[in-house]
């Protein structure tokens, strides 16, 4: 969990704002597997509103 903003999160919002789309505000993770607060390795769904 420890990664999930500098590996998951922050990659996604600088390709958003490179393709120059607007974020609407709205956003949400989706836990596919969940291992426990200890392991090593989550399956993490990122999602972005955009607006229109």
């Amino acid at each position: 969990m420890r990664g999930l903003f500098t590996k998951g999160c922050a990659p996604l919002v600088e390709a958003i704002a490179r393709a120059r789309h607007v974020f609407s505000g709205e956003s949400t993770e989706i836990y596919h597997a969940w291992n426990g607060a200890k392991a090593g390795y989550h399956r993490i769904e990122i999602q972005f509103g955009l607006a229109i």
